[in-house]
């Protein structure tokens, strides 16, 4: 039966508020909190603000505020009145992390209106890793979900970093980055798996999984996936988690999963492509001090003979050569914690398939996706261990590798992205071409193992890339190479 109230639903940037407006004092609060969060940023014009949830009982919004992309804190105001209040820190307790160190994203209230006071986030406060934990804002007791420290005591602790935490009233999904492959997880409130992280497992050849749940209309437990593979640029698929649900299995490990079936979404399906594609082969090899480097490899005959090798170096640079097709390359991390691809001209293909090259990504000490010691390696004074990265790689191919690959014959390439347009603050991030620069200086270093390289709008001079550099973004950019007044 249809409700005689009239019912408006919010189209503002904050995309959190779930709540229906019925009346003038929740509009009221909904235009004051948007206000206040202009104000903040106009304030504090250094900094980069944005709105991560507001609470089922419409009383309080989370804030984070991006200082770098090691540090971004989680703030709370109280919008209960016409005057919300100025933000406040939310400081994680027993955290054991420098409070400058923490990140914390995708920071979301409870559905459930009887625990409006549960924050569900993801934050890296307890050690290396990005980790789900829930936040109680009443008792500021913090309990822990993946983090993967024995006395924390989590339901289901990963040492990998988790990423795209959603919550509805039914339950919270997250997806962990498993060595550039994704890996989605469950965790229902309800039922004989209550308060249990659940691994879902659809059948594909694995690579990146993006989920939307269809909760605003109602169906929390469908789920519409978008997964991309070697082979694809992304299909999408309906998922239906209760079906799934009824029957949970154990792995090798003891680990409970669910292999759910796929309804394909036949008209927005990429198909397979006209041209080979090939599955990349995960390899690791030492660098110069014993750090195990990751790198995406692909032969174009199998390693039946030695090819000649373009490595290409991504940029960032805290981005991820991941698994995914490699018509888009880069996994590129916004300063939301999201991540989003970086289209790329499809140059892998014709490597592979017309010059019968290998292709190597490696994701050098600087890149996402390995915890926050990896990402901070090569911050500052540590800036070259990453291009020295690049040398024990040379290395490491010319003494294991060379029945598959020519050693005389290896090109260096790299480059970024110029621009992005992120969709929620509708700003322009400007990514520079550390790639670039690692190409320059791998020629620089490594002439003698090369053949050529290929820079794309690399940096070649620090101090006048940071003289340039819009002053709201300076101060990130020094943290992570240095600061150019300072001889």
């Amino acid at each position: 039966m249809a409700s005689s109230t009239p019912t408006l639903w919010s189209l503002s940037l904050i995309s959190s508020w779930h709540s229906r407006l019925t009346n003038e004092t929740k509009l009221t609060r909904l235009f004051t909190s948007l206000d206040l969060l202009a104000q903040i940023q106009e304030q504090r014009g250094t900094s980069r603000w944005s709105t991560e949830s507001i609470s089922i009982d419409d009383r309080y919004m989370l804030l984070t505020k991006f200082q770098s992309a090691s540090y971004r804190p989680l703030y709370i105001v109280d919008i209960s009145s016409n005057e919300p209040t100025e933000p406040e820190l939310i400081i994680l307790p027993n955290s054991t992390e420098k409070e400058e160190g923490t990140f914390s994203v995708n920071a979301t209230f409870s559905r459930d209106p009887s625990k409006s006071h549960l924050v569900y986030l993801i934050t890296n406060a307890y050690g290396d890793f990005k980790s789900v934990v829930t936040y109680d804002t009443q008792t500021r007791v913090v309990s822990h979900i993946t983090t993967p420290v024995p006395n924390l005591h989590a339901i289901r602790p990963m040492s990998w970093e988790t990423e795209n935490l959603k919550v509805t009233r039914e339950n919270i999904l997250f997806r962990a980055n498993v060595d550039g492959w994704s890996s989605l997880f469950v965790m229902p409130f309800s039922g004989p798996h209550k308060d249990t992280v659940i691994e879902v497992k659809p059948s594909w050849e694995g690579g990146d999984i993006s989920f939307m749940p269809n909760a605003l209309n109602g169906k929390p437990n469908e789920l519409v996936l978008k997964l991309k593979s070697y082979r694809s640029q992304g299909w999408l698929a309906r998922l239906d988690l209760i079906a799934a649900l009824h029957k949970v299995d154990r792995d090798e490990r003891g680990k409970l999963f669910i292999s759910p079936t796929l309804e394909e979404y036949r008209q927005a399906s990429s198909g397979i492509p006209p041209f080979r594609t090939l599955p990349p082969k995960l390899v690791r090899y030492k660098s110069f001090d014993g750090l195990l480097i990751p790198v995406m490899y692909y032969h174009p005959n199998n390693r039946q003979s030695a090819a000649p090798l373009v490595i290409n170096i991504h940029g960032g640079p805290e981005n991820q050569a991941t698994a995914q097709s490699r018509k888009s390359v880069f996994s590129i991390l916004l300063f939301a914690g999201q991540r989003t691809d970086v289209p790329v001209s499809p140059i892998h293909g014709y490597l592979l398939n017309e010059m019968g090259c290998a292709v190597m990504y490696p994701n050098v000490r600087g890149s996402s996706g390995y915890g926050k010691a990896f990402l901070a390696a090569d911050d500052v004074e540590k800036r070259e261990d990453s291009v020295k990265d690049i040398g024990a790689l040379l290395d490491h191919i010319d003494q294991n590798m060379k029945n598959e690959l020519d050693s005389a014959r290896i090109a260096v390439m790299g480059g970024s992205c110029r621009s992005l347009l992120f969709p929620l603050e509708y700003r322009v991030i400007d990514y520079v071409s550390d790639g670039g620069y690692m190409v320059y200086a791998s020629l620089t270093h490594f002439s003698s193992k090369l053949a050529c390289g290929v820079a794309n709008f690399g940096i070649a001079h620090w101090p006048s890339f940071l003289q340039n550099t819009a002053s709201h973004r300076r101060a990130a950019r020094r943290l992570e190479y240095g600061d150019e007044t300072d001889p």
